[in-house]
């Protein structure tokens, strides 16, 4: 039989509740003290239920748990917060498994919005959570903390990206914690206890999966190192795995902010803001170009040390002088300690038609603007990620106002591949409004040696774009563009209240 239990949350003190409720084998002061931390008094009801079937951990279970002399309960609690108290609003649900001490939170989804307190664009996915003959749905990223021997922080970070490809797109199994853990190609010793795992490991559980991995490492000669490819992905809706040799430790990159051009003085960047490539002689070639992801100011990530949704920042956060919100936000522990620079690794994983990579696209969209065919003698914004050729459509219908008739009508009958690259391009005065100028779709299943990749370009008077069936250029007149940015790959997300 399953029970449940009721506990009203009005003060920071009713959480203490919980122990009276759920054995200490299920609970300690690691989770109350974080869900007071960072959930407060957002929560104003919880349901405790009992017994929870949780795979995850039940997979654990069978391979590991059920194998030790101590005796380790099969089953789980789950905590399931209400933002009232008459339980129509569903915060999130967190599970409690019967580890050890301080690695008892189990697979929990939460909605950002009740505990992320700097406005980000996240990847969400629908969650179905049944409760009482009821079913609800929660736009989460899902989570869970290590629990040291069977899984680590990597398979954590893994289990989650891999979870979230699950629940947004159906062609991708549901691979338990358990068995995700025995897919790993051990390095000749065993699987247990772990002791961590490499880029190449986790990119070879992607390969099994059907996905297309790539794997990015930082380089300490390049300022940016790997950051701008990192952002570029997330913002093409790719949950990325991000290794951090000097920590020892995995995280899921989830999310970040939109690039925050407002009060830019571009006439006063320094020349290392903007991108240069090698020409034919392979020389250095300074551009007038910079790009957007330049000023995206924190990433949003998924430790599992802590709850989901922590904000990594460019710069390492400083509790002296920092304003009253910075202030907030470190006692709430939403900033993590460390910075974006300090990711050494990023596995990410693609659709396996997709044969270009951020870097082919960069190159290839610099080498056209070498070319001229902007003329613009002012510096220019660029913003380069991925998206479906269908949600690239549906973004151009949503804003049929902004599009000409003819670009629009081009772009909806198309021949393109599954996944297309775009390169949107704004002057310094449409980047600050989140106008975008001109735009470059490139095909993503190009061979890489291809130096024209461009499935459409659109310059100051005229449309290019080519026939994939007959390989041929057309063009037709057009006048500048003024149309909002995508942003359909993320969810935008504010705090609550």
């Amino acid at each position: 039989m399953i029970t449940t239990q009721k506990v009203r949350i009005e003060k920071m003190e009713d959480y203490d509740k919980l122990y009276e409720i759920i054995p200490a084998s299920h609970i300690d002061s690691t989770v109350v003290e974080e869900i007071k931390r960072v959930v407060g008094l957002v929560c104003k009801a919880i349901i405790v239920e009992y017994p929870y079937y949780e795979s995850d951990y039940l997979s654990n279970y069978y391979i590991f748990y059920s194998k030790k002399l101590k005796v380790f309960p099969k089953y789980s609690y789950r905590l399931l917060l209400f933002y009232d108290n008459e339980l129509t609003e569903l915060i999130g649900y967190i599970s409690l498994r019967p580890t050890y001490e301080g690695t008892r939170i189990g697979r929990s989804y939460i909605e950002p919005q009740y505990i992320i307190s700097c406005p980000s664009s996240l990847i969400l996915s629908d969650n179905k959570v049944h409760f009482q003959a009821g079913e609800t749905i929660l736009k989460a990223f899902p989570h869970m903390k290590q629990e040291g021997d069977v899984a680590v922080c990597a398979h954590v970070a893994l289990w989650s990206v891999i979870r979230s490809f699950t629940n947004r797109f159906h062609r991708y199994p549901e691979i338990k914690l358990g068995e995700l853990v025995e897919m790993i190609q051990p390095l000749s010793q065993r699987h247990i206890p772990s002791h961590g795992l490499t880029p190449a490991q986790i990119s070879d559980v992607f390969l099994q999966l059907g996905l297309s991995p790539v794997i990015r490492s930082n380089s300490v000669s390049t300022p940016y190192g790997i950051t701008d490819e990192v952002l570029s992905y997330i913002e093409s809706g790719i949950p990325i795995i991000g290794l951090i040799a000097e920590r020892e430790h995995a995280v899921a990159i989830i999310g970040c902010s939109s690039p925050n051009l407002t009060n830019i003085d571009f006439e006063r960047l320094p020349p290392n803001k903007f991108e240069e490539f090698a020409d034919e002689d392979g020389k250095p070639l300074r551009t007038n170009v910079i790009l957007a992801t330049r000023f995206i100011s924190h990433m949003v990530v998924n430790d599992d040390n802590y709850f989901p949704y922590r904000i990594l920042g460019r710069l390492p956060p400083k509790i002296d002088g920092l304003p009253q919100e910075g202030e907030r936000l470190l006692q709430k522990r939403d900033i993590l300690s460390y910075t974006m620079r300090a990711i050494n690794h990023a596995v990410i994983p693609l659709y396996p038609r997709i044969q270009l990579v951020y870097n082919d696209v960069r190159i290839s969209f610099l080498a056209l603007w070498k070319t001229g065919i902007y003329n613009w003698s002012e510096k220019i914004v660029a913003r380069i990620f991925l998206t479906s050729a269908n949600t690239y459509r549906e973004y151009v219908n949503q804003n049929s106002s902004a599009f000409s008739q003819d670009l629009k009508n081009i772009i909806v009958h198309l021949e393109m591949p599954k996944f297309i690259w775009v390169v949107e391009v704004s002057s310094p005065e449409a980047s600050k409004a989140n106008l975008v100028n001109a735009i470059v779709l490139v095909d993503s299943t190009s061979a890489t040696i291809n130096k024209n990749p461009f499935l459409l370009i659109t310059e100051k008077n005229q449309i290019r774009y080519v026939d994939a069936e007959k390989s041929v250029a057309y063009s037709c007149s057009s006048d500048l563009l003024s149309i909002p940015k995508f942003n359909n790959n993320l969810q935008e997300v504010t705090p609550y209240g």
